[in-house]
């Protein structure tokens, strides 16, 4: 008896294949770059595990987080790599495209912060707005102060109220 061989991509999950695939990610390779070997599922077999397995889909998470911080990792190496083949541009975009990978990957960790805080409370909008309506104001009281004291004191808003006729 002869043994069938399988022919093309394999589209039936088992937890050898699936083990496999996460090593591979949390190794650092991007999930196109796996799908391109023809012993591995295609891209939207994966992702169809990913939505179907709950079990797959957290090992799945759990392999992308690893390679995020090995990533994370490798951005010191980069910086400080004195190779002689390398230009220093070609190092400062491998590094700026892993940090701005880490910010959308990871936005909660590796992402830009604004700091919406007034001492650690968060300022609502009604607060916002009475702020800066008190700030407003503060700033225009201050605005005609230093112009009074800018005049001669002949001149001071005050006491000068200039009448102009109209010209017949």
């Amino acid at each position: 008896m002869t043994e069938t061989k399988i022919i093309g991509r394999p589209t039936i999950y088992t937890d050898k294949l699936a083990l496999k695939i996460c090593k591979r990610i949390a190794g650092g390779e991007s999930l196109r770059k796996i799908s391109e070997d023809n012993k591995m599922p295609n891209r939207s077999t994966i992702h169809e595990w990913v939505l179907k397995n709950e079990i797959f889909s957290t090992q799945y998470n759990t392999a992308i987080n690893v390679r995020t911080e090995n990533m994370f990792d490798e951005l010191n190496d980069i910086a400080d790599l004195k190779d002689e083949d390398e230009s220093p541009m070609r190092s400062r975009l491998r590094v700026d495209t892993r940090k701005w990978y880490l910010s959308k990957i990871m936005p909660k960790k590796y992402g830009d912060k604004l700091d919406l805080t007034s001492n650690d409370k968060e300022i609502g909008t009604t607060n916002t707005m009475i702020l800066l309506a008190q700030r407003l104001e503060v700033i225009q009281s201050l605005e005609g102060k230093i112009l009074e004291d800018q005049l001669p004191e002949d001149h001071q808003l005050e006491h000068h109220e200039k009448h102009i006729e109209p010209s017949t």
